[in-house]
């Protein structure tokens, strides 16, 4: 019994939202179709990001995200497990580095406005990664 609560408060601990764990969170609204570009710096690497939501049916939110020439579609919804995507960022730490990765996080769709909230966090325990809004 107490090796699983202990496995599951480290499990918890580990995927928490607690801002010392990310380097970087922001938080966007964006309206349908509008197109969210982002320059991601890292030591001398550099890429582009570009980020949209198309549509909002049944309390999904469906994206487009274009990232290293690779295109991915996927949903988010408010609920667990449904509202995170998660994107590996440039390539391997070297050493004992857990590798840089970037959760796009669902947070709240206003009707009135048409606008879905959504927020960007960035691990990077080196902590030398860099995003600007283009």
């Amino acid at each position: 019994m107490s090796k699983t609560l202990f496995l599951s408060l480290f499990i918890f601990n580990l995927f928490s939202f607690d801002s010392s764990y990310w380097a970087i969170e922001k938080e966007f609204v964006l309206q349908k179709d509008e197109l969210l570009k982002l320059d991601i710096k890292k030591d001398k690497d550099r890429e582009e990001l570009n980020y949209l939501w198309t549509l909002f049916i049944d309390k999904e939110l469906v994206n487009k995200l274009w990232y290293k020439r690779s295109y991915f579609t996927f949903s988010l919804e408010k609920r667990y497990k449904r509202e995170l995507f998660k994107l590996k960022l440039f390539n391997k730490n070297s050493g004992f580095r857990e590798d840089d990765y970037m959760l796009i996080k669902f947070v709240d769709f206003d009707v009135k406005k048409n606008s879905a909230t959504i927020k960007i966090y960035i691990h990077n325990e080196s902590e030398n990664i860099e995003i600007k809004r283009r």
